[in-house]
């Protein structure tokens, strides 16, 4: 935890977000961008709706795991 963490309120504490997590969460957003970008092909023909449910599922596929 960083320096002063003791003299945190709980509200603060509940807020703290690790640099560590971020990246971690920004490695495997990029992970999911670069699956999303590789099945190009297979969203030609979707409607926005469907576009949108395709990229939440990859999303969740790296996501969740976190």
């Amino acid at each position: 935890m960083p320096k002063g963490w003791n003299d945190l309120s709980e509200e603060a504490k509940l807020g703290y977000v690790s640099a560590e997590f971020v990246e971690k969460v920004e490695d495997v957003m990029s992970l999911a961008q670069d699956e999303i970008d590789a099945r190009k092909d297979e969203t030609r023909t979707m409607t926005a709706e469907e576009y949108m449910k395709f990229c939440s599922k990859i999303m969740r596929k790296y996501v969740d795991p976190v």
